[in-house]
């Protein structure tokens, strides 16, 4: 096996070996360094040999008790061994947190992770100066650069230094997202909006050509190309815009579309996963929801038999778990995927057998607290590559897939990280760099003449700011922004002007939109600092933000009641997204909401519950709090936009051409008027003035991302 000691003709153990730049001689126990000895105290030596008479296996601590201590020191083994194994590292400049040499495996013992050779003495040149041995070391090491390059440079001790700079793989104009390389690795298939930035469809682009070629026409969106294993057909996933999702496949060159079948899957998975081909090209992993509910996010994964269109159910998460694909390995025995809610998400892998069956349970790799997506094996079979989001960042890591070690990152790809791929042939790396701001911008809805007025940009920065929110006397607006390197809430005056942080988090979270408590004084959020969304609540004067809840499944969007007494809120805890309600000094909830809810607002006469039951498009619905009874008033309303003003609610439609319409649902009558349209598209949720004059939205000035290319990735 690789790393493995060759032994000699005789079938004995060698007396002489090589690792790197080191060479050990375990009969005269003497450690060398570029023909320079090394001082090794006898103890840790007898350990390094163990060690490497055994390279890439586990040698448990029990047996090394037995080798090196004798019966009468058990007593001190434990601060002998670990005094042993740091003077080895020491010697060999070795480090516990990333090993090259030596990996610890807590509770159990050490394995010996480089490539370890054995070397003949009567090779070794005549002499004994430093000059000699040094041009010998040369020749062995540029002979194991050679023959053992895959297996050195693969290996995930491999530090992100190492790695090569990455270079544009395209430089159009708009977003360039979701490689997937051939099984050559000479091209690449993604999604492009296009020069005119109307719709996603799938592209071809062959390495060191520049102009892509276009596969797929419509208006339809297209994502998740995914490119078969024997370099044929590329499958992909067209956007219905009603909420499903259909699986098409075509041949890579171009040509018919064959329908599949329709996926079932909800906004929260719609952009983090990955279309997944089993290595045979048999079966497609794909995300499948349990229920129509929208409020319902339990998502399982499923795989279709290409020609048979035989569906088999691979995972079986718990209520309110989103289970989504990422890769198969290289033998096709190990599913990688993530597993979470909306908030965040970890590795798992689900080990299969040979026909595709679930072995066993799903076993979780990562504890990051983060949204892990867009997985990728490395051709070994040892790693998995993938990005976290947090806080409107994306960064690239690689985890072992079947040890202990935590996670690393891979420091050369930066910290505004997408999607990935990484060919089966030639060591390619693809991944998506992102490019976004988002700014603050307001509207004159009383302009003169009766029209809105032109929308004029009112906070910005170089970085995010958005979700902003008017305080009950019109005098103030809070704000996110993620200027200052965090993800914070913001308070400025009602002109923009004198913004200053009112929260000091300083983590790597998700806040979602601040809303003000009735009389001014407080502001209620919700953060995923520590896992799950969860509400909370920040003086304006200052001070700690107190959390309300603190529970294992997310509670998310408050927003007080029209009398400030209840704070209503979405929350997953019963297996689905529904409206809740909490005294606003915290307490037990209620359950508002009984077929779905995902953010709503009380009336201000305190008569009605306004509520969506999605973040993504869906309907508005009004539910009567005297007896329960519940009506739809709006369709096609974008869940995630949703604010109240004094006499009517306002939200947006999906966008047509550029921008947004904004409409406004009057309390009075019920009626729905359009009442601007924005000049570019909007992100998440508005605001309005006490008043009704202005409104406010979050503007997406700049978005986009480019694919980059990394060779040599190991």
């Amino acid at each position: 096996m690789p790393g493995s000691i060759a032994t000699g003709s005789s079938g004995s153990a060698p007396s002489v070996v090589q690792f790197g730049l080191f060479e050990a001689d375990l009969v005269a126990h003497e450690l060398r360094k570029s023909g320079v000895r090394v001082r090794l105290q006898e103890q840790p030596f007898h350990v390094l040999t163990l060690l490497l008479q055994r390279p890439g296996e586990v040698v448990a601590r029990e047996q090394l008790r037995e080798a090196v201590w004798p019966a009468g020191t058990f007593i001190e083994f434990d601060r002998g061994l670990n005094t042993a194994v740091k003077k080895i590292r020491s010697a060999l400049g070795d480090s516990a947190d990333n090993p090259r040499f030596i990996e610890t495996l807590p509770r159990k013992g050490y394995r010996f992770i480089a490539p370890v050779f054995s070397v003949d003495p009567s090779t070794r040149p005549a002499g004994k100066s430093e000059t000699r041995w040094l041009w010998y070391a040369i020749a062995v090491c540029l002979s194991l650069l050679l023959v053992g390059a895959g297996a050195w440079l693969g290996s995930n001790h491999a530090s992100p230094e190492a790695y090569p700079t990455a270079v544009p793989l395209t430089t159009y104009p708009g977003v360039e997202s979701q490689p997937s390389f051939s099984p050559d690795g000479n091209q690449v298939a993604f999604i492009w909006d296009g020069e005119q930035r109307d719709s996603f469809h799938i592209y071809v682009k062959q390495i060191g050509v520049e102009k892509p070629v276009r596969l797929t026409y419509g208006r339809a969106a297209d994502s998740q190309p995914a490119w078969s294993p024997d370099g044929r057909y590329i499958a992909w996933v067209r956007d219905l815009q009603n909420g499903k999702l259909t699986l098409f496949l075509m041949p890579s060159i171009g040509g018919p579309e064959r329908k599949l079948r329709e996926i079932r899957a909800q906004w929260a998975v719609r952009r983090h996963w990955t279309l997944a081909w089993s290595p045979d090209g048999k079966w497609l992993a794909f995300p499948e929801r349990d229920s129509d509910i929208p409020a319902d996010e339990t998502t399982a994964i499923a795989a279709l038999a290409v020609e048979t269109s035989e569906q088999r159910r691979l995972t079986y998460p718990k209520p309110g778990e989103v289970d989504a694909p990422g890769a198969f390995s290289p033998d096709g025995r190990t599913l990688a995927f993530r597993r979470g809610t909306n908030s965040t998400a970890e590795l798992f892998i689900l080990p299969l057998s040979q026909d595709l069956k679930p072995q066993g349970v799903p076993r979780q790799i990562t504890r990051q607290q983060q949204f892990a997506t867009g997985f990728a094996w490395t051709p070994d079979g040892r790693d998995i590559v993938y990005y976290t989001e947090r806080a409107s960042r994306g960064e690239m890591w690689r985890v072992p897939a079947f040890s202990s070690r935590t996670p690393r990152r891979v420091a050369f790809a930066g910290d505004q990280v997408g999607s990935l791929a990484i060919s089966a042939r030639g060591h390619r790396l693809a991944y998506e760099r992102l490019r976004l701001d988002t700014n603050i911008w307001r509207m004159d809805l009383r302009n003169a003449g009766g029209k809105p007025g032109k929308p004029i940009q009112l906070i910005s920065s170089t970085w995010n700011d958005g979700v902003p929110q008017y305080s009950p006397d019109g005098n103030r607006i809070a704000f996110v922004s993620d200027r200052s390197g965090y993800n914070e809430i913001w308070i400025s005056r009602d002109d923009g002007s004198e913004p200053f942080p009112l929260t000091s988090l300083r983590r790597r979270n998700k806040l979602g939109p601040p809303r003000w408590s009735r009389d001014g004084k407080q502001i209620y959020c919700d953060s995923s600092t520590d896992g799950n969304f969860q509400v909370f609540v920040v003086d304006l004067d200052g001070g700690k933000p107190r959390f309300l809840t603190n529970e294992r499944f997310d509670s998310a969007l408050p927003a007080p009641s029209h009398d400030g007494r209840w704070l209503y809120f979405a929350s997953s805890r019963s297996g689905r997204f529904e409206i809740w309600k909490m005294p606003v000094e915290g307490g037990e909830p209620l359950q508002v909401t009984r077929n779905g809810g995902w953010v709503g607002f009380e009336s201000p006469d305190g008569n009605y519950l306004y509520y969506a039951n999605s973040v993504d498009v869906t309907d508005l619905w009004r539910l009567r709090l005297t007896d329960g009874l519940e009506e739809k008033v709006a369709t096609g309303v974008v869940g995630r936009s949703l604010c109240m003003g004094g006499e009517g609610i306002y939200f947006a439609r999906p966008p047509q051409t550029g921008g947004n319409r904004i409409e406004r649902l009057s309390l009075a009558s019920g009626k729905t008027t359009l009442i601007a349209t924005t000049p570019q598209p909007i992100s998440w949720f508005l605001g309005v003035s006490p008043d009704e004059r202005y409104l406010l939205f979050t503007g997406t000035d700049q978005r986009g991302s480019d694919l980059m290319l990394a060779e040599n990735f190991r």
